[in-house]
């Protein structure tokens, strides 16, 4: 759902999408230019189920978020 250069943000973030009843969280990410704070919703079982959710997060917030595969 997004990166955050600032936590604060990023919470802020994972608080509006769980009172829109989404299961977000976050975590602390380093990059080449510093750490952020990414957010997303999941994970999901497959690929479909994502993409499920990406249409009812665009219906209930107007963003679409992308799905990614965790490569862990």
């Amino acid at each position: 759902m997004g990166v955050f250069s600032q936590s604060a943000n990023a919470a802020k973030k994972v608080s509006e999408l769980k009172k829109k009843g989404f299961n977000a969280t976050s975590g602390k990410v380093k990059t080449s230019k510093g750490t952020v704070t990414k957010v997303w919703i999941g994970p999901f079982k497959d690929r479909k189920s994502a993409e499920k959710m990406q249409d009812r997060l665009q219906h209930k917030t107007r963003q679409r978020g992308f799905v990614v595969e965790n490569k862990s």
